[in-house]
């Protein structure tokens, strides 16, 4: 609102000021020739022309007095225009600044709400490392400081929930660790692998080589591609027969 009143104004003012200077010029010209005409009828020796000289010089007269009430009235114009100019573009300062301040005010909300999500994060890894060491017969886990954390961290979820067996909320569950991880920037990659096979773990691994496993399910993988068939491999079982390891593993089974 206030940056198009001054855009109009702007224009008003610059309209006044060109009416003015054209005027001024109007007005110098009718004086000149007022001036001429009385010149000319204190020369002349002809009573009729004198006569004739002096009507047209009071007639010019009359036009300049005209001219100068309507150059008074551009004046008075201009004053206004300039005066509700600079009001416009003092709200609009004003607004700026407003607009300035809740921005910056945003960006440091912004900056907080990362900080506390970083902190967030660390906490759980920390919380996480207590909780592995703290279970029986737990997977091999190597030591590691949060300071020695990779640049980006890869978490490679795998989750299986056979026909057979109990029905589980794999899809919630793996929602509810990217809405943890979406405010990282980038920091965390999360790779999701669904109705996971032995097979196809071992392969998944050695593609992603991530730095955090979690798995979903019912801390066992269907050995043959058949569901329904007996047969079930342990996690621990499966890590157990000489196949790499990432730096952790979260079993997030039923």
């Amino acid at each position: 609102m206030n940056q198009s009143a001054v855009l109009r104004l702007t224009k008003q003012q610059a309209d006044v000021q060109k009416s003015i200077a054209s005027q001024q010029d109007r007005l110098s010209k009718m004086r000149r020739d007022t001036a001429k005409l009385r010149q000319d009828a204190a020369k002349t020796k002809s009573a009729s022309i004198r006569a004739s000289k002096l009507q047209q010089a009071e007639s010019k007269e009359r036009e300049v007095a005209r001219a100068e009430k309507r150059l008074s009235e551009l004046y008075v114009k201009k004053s206004n225009v300039d005066a509700a100019l600079a009001r416009n573009l003092d709200n609009l300062r004003r607004a700026q600044g407003q607009q300035q301040r809740r921005s910056d005010a945003q960006d440091k909300h912004r900056r907080q709400e990362e900080l506390r999500h970083f902190q967030e994060i660390t906490r759980q890894v920390e919380n996480q490392s207590r909780l592995q060491a703290s279970v029986p017969r737990q997977l091999p886990v190597d030591a590691i400081r949060i300071g020695d954390l990779p640049k980006k961290i890869i978490v490679s979820v795998f989750a299986a929930n056979p026909r057979d067996t109990g029905r589980l909320s794999l899809d919630e569950e793996v929602r509810l660790i990217e809405e943890k991880i979406r405010a990282s920037r980038g920091a965390i990659e999360l790779r999701s692998h669904w109705a996971t096979r032995p097979d196809d773990l071992l392969q998944s691994l050695n593609q992603d080589r991530p730095h955090i496993v979690h798995f979903s399910g019912h801390l066992g993988f269907r050995t043959s591609r058949h569901v329904g068939r007996p047969g079930c491999l342990g996690v621990e079982e499966f890590f157990q027969g000489g196949r790499d390891q990432p730096r952790w593993q979260k079993l997030g089974g039923r």
